[in-house]
């Protein structure tokens, strides 16, 4: 099997999220749509994620260094996420 390896667009940016994230309101218990299914899966994903994509933010931070300027800002804006992911994860996980 071969990869096809495809160009960074020209146009495409990383925007950090709003760190308030609107948390202030209160989550429904089936906030997925109203469906236990998906409610329930998209829970076990948040609590089984935040290590995985721990490890992968790590590993592409490693790289930032001597990478051209447009990727390293890219590289700076996505590691500065996962504080944030984080927080809401655990912040879900209690309620």
């Amino acid at each position: 099997m071969t990869a096809t390896l495809l160009p960074t667009p020209a146009d495409l940016s990383i925007t950090p999220r709003d760190r308030r994230f609107g948390r202030d309101a209160a989550t429904p218990r089936l906030w997925h749509g109203g469906r236990v299914e998906a409610t329930a899966i998209y829970n076990a994903l948040s609590a089984t994620f935040p290590i995985g994509e721990a490890y992968f933010v790590e590993s592409v931070r490693a790289f930032r260094e001597g990478a051209p300027p447009k990727l390293a800002e890219e590289i700076k804006a996505l590691t500065s996420a996962p504080p944030t992911r984080v927080m809401i994860s655990q912040r879900l996980s209690k309620e």
